[in-house]
């Protein structure tokens, strides 16, 4: 068996260590971009504004902390793009959606942004797993021993 050991630089980095009592920490979104578009996501505008999916990736630090931040990605999309999905389809998985009535930039960040930034917990961990609701976590599945 082996243990992974993470230096305590790098836990104090994302707040892997547990909080001093009564001190919760808090989501915080340093940055929102797609990999699929280039530019800036508020200069983005997609061929049909009212029927779209766009795959987004939000970079997540504390409130507490200017250092260290992971990803989470979630789908925004429409209610017309999903209609035609579950008629392609039959179906469409819910999880990491975010639905909105048509592409306007600051709804979708001021979105994310709340949905993301009402967390907290009594460390890094606990809030990247309440954040994790939201969006998929890239380190959901890690195990600190092997």
């Amino acid at each position: 068996m082996y243990r992974i050991e993470i230096p305590q630089s790098a836990r104090n980095a994302v707040g892997l260590q547990r909080t001093s009592h009564n001190t919760m920490i808090t989501a915080k979104v340093r940055s929102i971009y797609s990999l699929d578009v280039e530019g800036p996501l508020s200069s983005y505008v997609p061929m049909d504004t009212e029927r779209f999916s766009l795959l987004v990736r939000v970079m997540v630090g504390l409130h507490q902390s200017e250092g260290g931040e992971e990803s989470f990605e979630m789908t925004v999309c429409t209610p017309s793009w999903l209609s035609d999905e579950c008629e392609r389809n039959g179906w469409v998985s819910g999880e990491h959606k975010i639905v909105v009535s048509a592409y306007r930039w600051p709804v979708i960040e001021a979105a994310i942004k709340k949905l993301v930034e009402q967390h907290s917990g009594d460390s890094w961990r606990e809030v990247a797993s309440r954040v994790s609701q939201v969006g998929h976590w890239e380190f959901a599945d890690y195990r600190e021993s092997i």
